[in-house]
């Protein structure tokens, strides 16, 4: 005589198939071709029963869903289940993509206010190497390199950069030295 067997209880120590936040690397493709969730009730063998109202045609589609020949739904409320636990997995994921979406504005903020930093130290390096290259009697090249570099400033697309690069290079020495021998275009970046 065959009886009926109880489903198992998760063990304890088994992963929580609730367990949401370690699925955040998974495409749909990986949710289409899960298994069916089934769990009726947490490790601890709880359970609470929810409701909601639907349109008739979504009650319909849940009803052709179970219905299809083959598949492995027996109740309508497999079928809520297993869809509401695909539609958490897919919440999930909408929702850590926008806290990895903060995170990257946050570093793009935390990047913009070290700007300024930046700029400073790029006007250093290149007012060292331009002292350098008049040291070693090389003005021709100070000259050329000065006029690439304010070519490059004047092609910031981003004012404030810009500005800010003019500023300090108006404060340093070498550049007022040089920018007489500098192309006309040059001169103007520096007006």
């Amino acid at each position: 005589m065959v009886k009926n067997k109880q489903p198992e209880k998760p063990q304890s120590n088994s992963k929580d198939p609730w367990a949401l936040e370690e699925d955040i690397h998974l495409t749909i493709e990986d949710l289409i071709n899960e298994e069916p969730f089934n769990v009726t009730s947490d490790d601890t063998g709880e359970s609470v029963s929810i409701g909601t109202r639907v349109p008739s045609t979504m009650y319909r589609r849940l009803v052709e869903i179970r219905e299809t020949p083959g598949g492995p739904y027996q109740i309508n409320s497999d079928v809520m289940r297993d869809a509401i636990y695909l539609g958490m997995r897919i919440l999930q994921l909408r929702y850590k993509k926008k806290d990895w979406q903060i995170d990257r504005k946050l570093s793009s903020v935390i990047d913009a206010s070290g700007a300024f930093d930046r700029i400073n130290s790029q006007v250093s390096d290149l007012c060292k190497n331009l002292e350098k290259l008049k040291s070693a009697e090389d003005t021709e090249h100070a000259v050329a390199h000065l006029d690439e570099f304010l070519k490059e400033v004047s092609n910031l697309s981003e004012n404030w950069r810009k500005t800010t690069f003019v500023k300090i290079l108006k404060k340093r020495g070498i550049i007022t030295e040089l920018l007489s021998q500098c192309s006309i275009t040059s001169r103007e970046v520096l007006r």
